[in-house]
């Protein structure tokens, strides 16, 4: 693999981790709209938020290893 392609992956990968954290706060948002109106988190909730929670800090991780 050259360097042009390693570069290009690198790219790939900053671009989709950052996707990943943009629906992530995107799912916060929603969560806590529907927190503030029913002031309890249902089940259905609660499993997409701590999924969004994790792959917001993997994507996190991610881009910190990128970047070291």
């Amino acid at each position: 693999m050259n360097e042009i392609e390693f570069l290009s992956y690198n790219h790939i990968f900053d671009v989709f981790s950052v996707l990943i954290i943009i629906g992530c706060i995107f799912i916060f948002h929603r969560v806590r709209k529907i927190y503030m109106s029913k002031k309890q988190m249902p089940p259905e909730i609660k499993f997409p938020f701590y999924i969004a929670i994790t792959h917001f800090l993997f994507a996190i991780l991610e881009i910190a290893q990128l970047y070291t």
